[in-house]
């Protein structure tokens, strides 16, 4: 079982160090609840996110965002599952503006 306390580890390892507050307000009602699963997977779940393209392109959550969210459950686009990466930024940018990309 995650407890309150083991915010500060995961905390640590987070890759954006603002609302640290709101991020433990959050964790914290997540522990009440039961709802985080064990370290062990939350800190897995985190390493794969911090190695997503979005994150590596600069786009990472505030902490509490991705706890409300339950970002952990999330499957993400890797650099390493994608295999055309020069492709893979033309679809994202068509995706991301349709009308700015011919």
């Amino acid at each position: 079982m995650t407890t309150a306390s083991d915010f500060d580890t995961w905390w640590s390892a987070y890759p954006k160090k603002v609302g640290k507050q709101a991020a433990k307000t959050k964790w914290e009602a997540l522990a009440r609840k039961r709802a985080l699963p064990a370290m062990d997977e939350l800190l897995a779940a985190l390493d794969t996110y911090k190695q997503s393209v979005n994150v590596q392109r600069g786009f990472v959550l505030n902490a509490s965002t991705y706890l409300h969210q339950r970002r952990w459950e999330d499957v993400y686009e890797t650099l390493g599952n994608v295999v055309d990466f020069e492709a893979w930024k033309r679809d994202a940018a068509r995706r991301e503006h349709p009308s700015m990309v011919r």
